[in-house]
């Protein structure tokens, strides 16, 4: 069915466009915090205590991220060292390029990650809270 919908296809769209490879360094680049901060300083001490009970590393790789960052890798794990060819994405890309279909994105990939990166610290401790009540 996938198959058939991309044949049909003039052109396939995704979040941003598969051929920019830059997004995955920009996303690690805008998830850290600025040099000698930590995630203690930009949540509350209660948030800080319940994420240390539930996760196994105690936080130790995760002091220097930012709320927002914890709470993508704890919905998805594999994020810490993605391996896209594998994804739902990737395969739709390619199958796409087979048929000479056009790809692009909807929207740069900067801009994808500003959707994060501009978030006040309350936002992101929210995005944080969310993702460990879930």
């Amino acid at each position: 069915m996938v198959e058939e919908a991309i044949k049909q296809s003039q052109q396939v769209l995704f979040e941003i466009d598969p051929k920019d490879e830059t997004f995955s360094a920009k996303l690690r680049e805008a998830a850290k915090l600025p040099s000698g901060q930590l995630v203690t300083s930009k949540i509350h001490p209660k948030t800080y205590e319940y994420l240390r009970k539930i996760t196994l590393s105690g936080m130790n790789d995760w002091h220097h991220l930012r709320p927002w960052a914890i709470a993508m890798i704890l919905r998805n794990p594999t994020l810490g060292n993605p391996d896209y060819r594998w994804g739902v994405d990737s395969y739709i890309a390619e199958r796409a390029r087979y048929y000479g279909k056009l790809t692009g994105g909807l929207e740069t990939v900067d801009e994808h990650i500003h959707v994060f990166s501009d978030m006040f610290d309350a936002e992101g401790e929210v995005v944080l809270l969310q993702a460990i009540s879930a």
